[in-house]
């Protein structure tokens, strides 16, 4: 059965995403509470007990229809993750390299036993059981709903349009046997696929939701639409109407396909060194190369760029073309083929 999705306009711009599927065979597996007081009690236990989470005596039930259950080896764990691990690898190559969905998908799997761990040794009534462990990993899970969440927090809407974008620069790119196109080549190339996105799904009579720009900021779904700005005087920087700061200076316009660029790049948390040599340097007093190698760097981190650029002297034009040159170095399409 095809996994639903849940219907346009749905609460926080959830539009299109896979939903669950009820009555799926997951009605045994317990419920992994994210509660501000089960935190809490976590975080006590974790500082009080350590590796209580992997004793045998809290994984066994002591009551209950699993009670005289055998207790899943750390062996058998292991097997059973290395047996599903491929699969949902082999669903995010399409966003990722092999090596990187491979990566991600171990992270994944090593990330949702913990926590199966965590709430059943939370249970008397539950068991860690090797059935229960073959449960949990087997389940389908689609890549957008891995994607979305934390460390990676990629917007599955953005990703669908950008796909697009990321197949055509690849091939650009080979075409023309470079590794970096220049800005202006990426933003038409972004314009044009954003295009064909919009007709394709116009022609199907589908919804594609809002949150989709153009290069110049226009909006995908309303062309005609004030352009969008950003407002870099608030953190996080929010998007805005409004095209000049509070004193009186011009606003960066919103530019959809830097907009991708930058998204996924923090969220696969990994940037390789610049080799290019930038179209042109600021004046920094002598220590360009250093501003530059420390302003890739704070992006690395996540750090404030605002308060960076005050602390470099670095321009607007000048942390824009860092800025994007740090984001293409590791957007997919550039080092992934």
């Amino acid at each position: 059965m095809e996994q639903p999705r849940k219907p346009a306009g749905s609460p926080g711009a959830t539009g299109g995403q896979y939903d669950t599927v009820k009555g799926g065979g997951a009605g045994d597996l317990p419920t992994l509470s994210h509660r501000k007081q089960v935190k809490e009690e976590r975080a006590r236990r974790f500082r009080e007990e350590p590796g209580w989470i992997y004793k045998e005596e809290n994984l066994r039930a002591t009551r209950g229809e699993h009670a005289g259950e055998a207790v899943c080896s750390l062996t058998e764990e292991v097997s059973i993750a290395e047996r599903y691990t491929p699969r949902l690898a082999a669903s995010l190559e399409k966003y990722f390299g092999p090596e990187q969905a491979r990566d991600i998908a171990e992270t994944y799997m090593t990330n949702t036993l913990i926590e199966l761990r965590t709430n059943v040794a939370e249970d008397p009534e539950r068991c860690y059981s090797a059935a229960l462990v073959n449960a949990v990993a087997c389940k389908p899970v689609h890549a957008g709903r891995i994607l979305c969440k934390p460390p990676w927090n990629l917007s599955e809407h953005r990703m669908r349009a950008g796909l697009r974008f990321k197949k055509r620069y690849k091939q650009w790119c080979a075409d023309h046997h470079v590794d970096v196109a220049p800005s202006r080549i990426r933003d038409r190339l972004w314009d044009e696929e954003m295009d064909a996105y919009v007709a394709d799904k116009r022609a199907r009579g589908v919804s594609f939701g809002r949150g989709l720009n153009y290069s110049d900021g226009r909006s995908a779904s309303n062309p005609d639409s004030p352009v969008t700005y950003i407002d870099e005087s608030v953190y996080p920087p929010k998007r805005t109407r409004v095209a000049t700061n509070p004193d009186g200076s011009k606003r960066r316009v919103f530019n959809g396909r830097k907009d991708f660029e930058v998204m996924v790049d923090r969220g696969l948390g990994h940037s390789e060194k610049s080799t290019d040599m930038p179209d042109g340097i600021a004046d920094t007093g002598g220590g360009a190369g250093d501003a530059e190698a420390a302003f890739k760097l704070a992006l690395d981190r996540g750090l404030d760029e605002r308060r960076v650029m005050d602390a470099l002297h670095i321009g607007e034009e000048q942390a824009d073309r860092w800025r994007t040159e740090w984001a293409m170095h590791s957007a997919p399409g550039v080092r992934d083929a």
